[in-house]
């Protein structure tokens, strides 16, 4: 079962995406950040990402250490696209 952001349903633990093309988000605002800047961002968010599912896949766990971590820095990621996408 897919949702909107091309996740499916993995077991009992949750969402997993299964398709790896780029995303693009379009709630950026236009000008308020260059379009490499936004690509890199991008970028690197989605290989965090994908990096958090293997190790989410190769651990079985979504509160293990490495799993965590990876959120973590997931998470400033997505904050620090979100911060100069609405300067």
């Amino acid at each position: 079962m897919y949702n909107e952001a091309g996740m499916v349903q993995w077991s009992s633990h949750g969402l997993v995406r299964e398709q790896s093309k780029p995303i693009r988000w379009s709630y950026r605002l236009k000008h308020s950040i260059s379009d490499h800047e936004a690509a890199v961002l991008e970028e690197e968010i989605v290989q965090l990402r994908k990096s958090m599912e293997q190790a989410f896949l190769d651990n079985q766990s979504l509160t293990s250490d490495h799993v965590v971590g990876i959120s973590r820095l997931l998470d400033e990621k997505i904050n620090e696209y979100m911060r100069k996408s609405y300067q």
